[in-house]
């Protein structure tokens, strides 16, 4: 049971449309709703942005390997949705910064 604290500083957002982008900082306390009569895809996209250093470079190496196979990286459950998924993204789809970010430039 989340403690009263975190309950308090749990904030939500309103309602977002097609299109929209909600944007938080990693360390702020967040939660997904469950959305009922959904049309189409929705999702919710983990885009890190931190300084480049050993332990960060470390995490680097993990999720590369990930994004290679269509693995979850090892900080997400196992779900592992697209090593079977014939559309998903490739390292020749990568623009320089992704490479690089990933250590494979």
């Amino acid at each position: 049971m989340p403690r009263r604290p975190l309950l308090e500083a749990l904030s939500g957002i309103p309602d977002v449309q097609a299109g929209d982008s909600v944007w938080w900082h990693a360390d702020l306390v967040h939660s997904v709703a469950p959305v009922t009569d959904q049309q189409g895809w929705g999702n919710v996209m983990y885009i890190p942005a931190a300084p480049w250093c050993p332990r960060n470079e470390a995490y680097a190496v993990n999720v590369r390997e990930a994004f290679l196979t269509g693995s979850s990286p090892s900080d997400f459950p196992e779900e592992h949705y697209e090593r079977a998924w014939a559309n998903r993204f490739h390292e020749d789809q990568l623009n320089q910064v992704g490479r690089r970010g990933l250590g494979l430039a």
